[in-house]
């Protein structure tokens, strides 16, 4: 019995995550995601007039685990990720291939943007860049 509810619930769960539309998700992002992640990079472009316990501060801030709105499921590295996800999809979009080619070079700079700081903070996280 045991088993048969918790393939249930599995189940249940596999379909909420598979209810969310591109158009929903995208929303998402922008809703929740993108004003976190401003305020973040917002901080760390000041980080020249910061201290080095205040930007080893700042990146920890950004890890999941010790994210002090983790209860919102929020944290800034998450939020990088389903943004970088969020734009790698839109390339299918047929807006997004007819875009003008600014647009795309404006779009790639800021996914090269996004990858970095994700690149960066899985380095801090792992204890490679202490």
């Amino acid at each position: 019995m045991k088993w048969v509810s918790c393939y249930l619930v599995a189940v249940l769960f596999s379909w909420g995550a598979l209810a969310y539309t591109p158009d929903q998700y995208a929303q998402q992002v922008v809703q929740k995601d993108l004003p976190v992640s401003l305020r973040w990079f917002g901080k760390a472009a000041q980080s020249e007039r910061l201290s080095q316990v205040e930007i080893y501060d700042l990146y920890q801030s950004a890890l999941p685990a010790t994210q002090v709105n983790k209860q919102l499921g929020i944290s800034i590295k998450g939020s990088i990720e389903r943004m970088l996800i969020l734009l790698d999809g839109a390339r299918y979009f047929e807006q997004v291939q007819k875009a003008s080619e600014e647009f795309q070079n404006k779009k790639e700079l800021v996914s090269k943007t996004l990858q970095i700081a994700n690149d960066e903070m899985n380095r801090f996280q792992y204890g490679e860049d202490p």
